[in-house]
């Protein structure tokens, strides 16, 4: 049982997770390379989905940014835009 089950299985978050699992279909249907921005304070299903994420595209760039919560793009704009720009062209701002 993935993290996104067990959650589930909980109750903990049920409605989030299982309208997450409607996009896993898409998620591995991407046909380009994908980056996923998302903060350490935000809610707790977003990490269970992105490890989901990761288990079905290994390829998907995943990036947990500190200080930031659900507005990631706003809590560390400066941070998300570079990491924007280096995915785009085929690097990273962190240099991982």
């Amino acid at each position: 049982m993935n993290a996104i089950e067990q959650l589930v299985e909980t109750g903990v978050y049920a409605d989030n997770l299982e309208a997450a699992e409607r996009f896993y279909a898409d998620v591995l249907g991407l046909p380009v390379p994908a980056l996923l921005l998302y903060g350490e304070n935000t809610f707790p299903f977003h990490a269970a989905i992105a490890a989901r994420f990761r288990e079905l595209r290994p390829d998907l760039r995943v990036l947990t940014l500190a200080s930031a919560g659900h507005n990631v793009h706003r809590d560390r704009a400066e941070v998300v835009n570079a990491e924007i720009v280096a995915f785009l062209a085929g690097g990273s701002a962190r240099g991982a």
